[in-house]
């Protein structure tokens, strides 16, 4: 809540180990307006950065249909190029034409330079001429559905489990690793029980041992759980001892 949500969005790249790309027809919100970088696109440069680095995992994806209208354009823009009576008549206005924005592209010619930059055209000329290394991480796959980008990430990232059953395992450590962390501290490589938490346990197993000496019947059906019940509160007060020391 203390930075700018454009700088939180950045930032938080550092603490990322995958950074998936999508690359719509929208241009979304402007980080730069005068140079027509988006946020997204900065986002990108960041991610970009750790992967050269070795520090995170970069995968992109642009949705099918504006990577058709790329090519076209693109074609159009060498037919136009390569004609000289066809440039000459339209003089200033070809760029324009090649770049006309339209309701599936709101700013073409932000959002194509976008992509020459994610998949790194101008380096792979360069290359193409020995005049430089070709770049890598510079995979764009398409996508028409969900489904696209599922079987994609699957083989990318090797996952050999379902996207969801890795979703819920890595939920469930995060839940599992702050529940622990907030019932004990560890001291000395010694795990000790908060005190809060330590009396709750004595007065749980306190209230086990009742029960049980009133209904006998509990304790041999339920032998297991009176011995944890007593193991717990043991271990628990000679811990909690040491915490009140």
């Amino acid at each position: 809540m203390d930075e700018n949500s454009y700088q939180a969005c950045i930032n938080a790249i550092d603490r990322a180990h995958y950074f998936v790309l999508f690359i719509g027809s929208r241009v979304g919100g402007y980080y730069n307006r005068p140079d027509r970088v988006s946020i997204t696109r900065m986002e990108y440069r960041k991610a970009y950065e750790r992967q050269q680095q070795g520090r995170i995992q970069l995968i992109s994806f642009v949705r099918k249909e504006l990577w058709d209208i790329r090519e076209d354009r693109d074609a159009l823009k060498k037919f136009i190029s390569e004609n000289e009576r066809v440039l000459r008549e339209l003089g200033d206005n070809a760029d324009s034409l090649v770049y006309y924005s339209s309701k599936f592209v709101t700013d073409a010619e932000a959002t194509y330079d976008f992509l020459d930059e994610v998949r790194r055209a101008e380096e792979m000329a360069k290359a193409a001429s020995g005049a430089g290394p070709f770049p890598v991480g510079n995979w764009i796959h398409t996508f028409s559905e969900f489904r696209d980008v599922v079987e994609t990430i699957t083989v990318q990232f090797k996952i050999k489990r379902s996207l969801k059953t890795k979703a819920l395992v890595l939920n469930l450590r995060e839940e599992l690793l702050a529940n622990v962390g907030s019932l004990v501290t560890k001291s000395d490589k010694t795990i000790i029980p908060n005190a809060a938490w330590a009396d709750g346990l004595e007065n749980i197993s306190r209230a086990a041992s009742r029960i049980t000496a009133k209904f006998p019947a509990m304790t041999l059906n339920n032998s297991q759980r009176s011995l944890s019940f007593s193991h717990t509160r043991d271990l628990c007060s000679q811990r909690y001892s040491l915490t009140k020391r």
